[in-house]
């Protein structure tokens, strides 16, 4: 079944629109609207047809309508083949041709047809054209609606959940679905997805959910750069998938959910193991890591628990150690720390992030074995995606110079490590450590110097809307108020 529009052929049985320069995989929910429109050229339809006509499986509003007709603008490109219509709706103007009436139309023409009936052969000709189209279009809709309950499962897209305390990254409540939902289209076209911004989320009988075969993909971010945590959830009666993905930017976290939530649809990867380190599926670690946002005590009993049946899970010792140190509880961070260090299986990456909870372990009592841990640490950092350790490294033994008083070797501790929060754009950090700047310097009485790392980390907090840094910069200003002046 292809029908001809312009210099396009459109295959229906492959869901494919192709020219001579490029193809492109139509998601079957637009390709339904796109026949729907072609049956009915000429004619407005409304936005109340196409959604009860092409989505009457789930609650929907116009979003998807927008998304759906954008799609179809864009892939026939500069081709004007739907027309708005204000408060009416949308219009098919562009003119669709059966290929296989145009192939009988040469081989018509072909042959000597006298004069005297070219009036009427011309005429029978549109006829045919009409009813074949029609035809087609029947075809198609009645096969679309038969496969598409046999073609991969829908996959809807839901709002992500953004708590990450900047405002630089604001868009992914707004348009993240959108763009998970795009790169899913690209990774894998067959793959029928519809966005968060799409749907009307009910509880009742219309949850999508209630539409055998659907999967539903949740994401809460948490972190920082370098740092960010994807914690998702991938449910379709009765299977469920949850997990979590490490990631330095956000298009990377993106990017690595949909491979892995790809895997999960096509159950390809049973196999934890095959996901990377960067990614554990685990529903166990995945709400152990929300509660390691919110609440310390049930943070520690889930990885506890976890640990029990994956006992060389760094990534869990890493945040339960940290967690230890935090509570207070340096005996149990030292022990799961030291154990972990002599697994021969641990990698450069995790290695490093150990060396710096055991660093953190020592600070106080044991300044020197800290300073130790921290050079072993900075001698695994020496790649780029390794900054981020090497930078908390550095301010580290900054810190611990500056608790000595040793206040040259801090200075140079924290501005090296401002080198590294400047090579991964990490404007949370970059405040932090301007404030402890600000502090040595104030105690050097360097004050003009004091005063520009002050408006450094007041510029970069109000600027990036960090709420969770403004009582650290109100209880320094006040403290500091008349130095500052």
């Amino acid at each position: 079944m292809n029908l001809q529009i312009d210099r396009f052929r459109l295959d229906v049985n492959s869901r494919t629109l192709s020219s001579a320069s490029e193809s492109h995989a139509i998601r079957p929910k637009t390709l339904a609207l796109l026949l729907f429109m072609i049956e009915r050229q000429g004619q407005i339809v409304s936005k109340e047809q196409l959604l009860s006509h092409i989505w009457d499986d789930v609650t929907v509003n116009e979003g998807v309508i927008f998304q759906s007709i954008r799609e179809i603008r864009q892939m026939f490109a500069e081709l004007i083949v739907i027309q708005n219509h204000p408060r009416k709706g949308y219009q098919w103007v562009a003119e669709v041709v059966p290929i296989a009436d145009k192939l009988a139309l040469q081989k018509t023409e072909s042959v000597n047809i006298p004069n005297t009936h070219a009036v009427a052969n011309s005429h029978k000709r549109r006829q045919l054209n009409r009813w074949l189209l029609a035809l087609i279009l029947l075809c198609a809709l009645l096969w679309l609606g038969i496969s598409s309950k046999n073609s991969r499962p829908e996959v809807v897209i839901l709002p992500i959940q953004n708590y990450v305390d900047r405002n630089d990254l604001g868009w992914l409540e707004t348009h993240g679905a959108i763009k998970i939902a795009d790169i899913f289209s690209n990774v894998s076209p067959n793959t029928s997805v519809i966005a968060s911004s799409e749907l009307t989320h009910q509880t009742g009988e219309k949850n999508v959910l209630n539409t055998t075969g659907n999967w539903q993909l949740s994401t809460s971010v948490y972190g920082d750069v370098y740092d960010y945590k994807v914690v998702y959830s991938l449910i379709s009666k009765p299977q469920q998938y949850a997990g979590v993905i490490f990631a330095h930017s956000i298009d990377q976290a993106i990017q690595l959910l949909v491979d892995v939530a790809l895997m999960d649809i096509n159950q390809t990867s049973p196999d934890v193991t095959t996901l990377g380190a960067n990614v554990i599926q685990n529903t166990a670690f995945a709400s152990a890591m929300v509660a390691y946002e919110t609440d310390w005590e049930t943070a520690i009993r889930e990885l506890e628990n976890y640990r029990l049946n994956y006992l060389d899970s760094f990534k869990a010792i890493q945040y339960l150690s940290r967690l230890y140190i935090w509570q207070g509880d340096l005996d149990r961070a030292l022990k799961s720390i030291n154990t972990t260090l002599l697994n021969p299986r641990l990698n450069i990456d995790d290695k490093s992030e150990l060396l710096f909870n055991l660093a953190l372990v020592y600070q106080y009592q044991h300044p020197e074995q800290a300073l130790k841990n921290i050079e072993q640490g900075i001698s695994l950092t020496e790649q780029p995606a390794n900054w981020l350790t090497r930078a908390k490294l550095e301010e580290l033994r900054a810190d611990i110079y500056y608790q000595q008083n040793h206040m040259v070797e801090a200075l140079r501790g924290y501005l090296k490590a401002q080198s590294f929060y400047d090579q991964i754009k990490s404007p949370v950090k970059t405040a932090s450590l301007q404030l402890k700047l600000a502090a040595l310097y104030i105690g050097n009485q360097q004050l003009d110097m004091a005063k520009i790392s002050f408006q450094k980390a007041k510029i970069a907090i109000q600027l990036h809307e960090m709420s969770f840094l403004y009582a650290t910069l109100l209880e320094f200003e006040m403290r500091h108020n008349v130095l500052l002046d």
